[in-house]
């Protein structure tokens, strides 16, 4: 066998290897989700959704102590122009 194929098919295998080596709840996580949902009521239309509205809700959370800072740094920075 050339040593080329020999080193793509080592690549190859490491890479396929990878795959077959994380656990399968993790391969599966997303499909099985997909059924439970759509067992349960959901389509994937609605599931979409569901995880939009959540991961929104996430972001404006995680918005929310920055903001909070930027409106204290505000009040200060007008605070130290007034007593000046």
């Amino acid at each position: 066998m050339c040593t080329t194929q020999s080193r793509f098919l080592d690549k190859t295998a490491a890479r396929v290897g990878g795959f077959f080596n994380t656990p399968t709840l993790a391969k599966g996580a997303f499909p099985i989700g997909v059924a439970g949902m759509d067992f349960a009521g959901l389509t994937l239309g609605e599931l979409v959704q569901l995880l939009t509205l959540i991961y929104t809700a996430l972001l404006i959370l995680g918005a929310i102590p920055k903001a909070i800072a930027g409106i204290q740094a505000l009040k200060d920075r007008l605070r130290s122009k007034k007593d000046e």
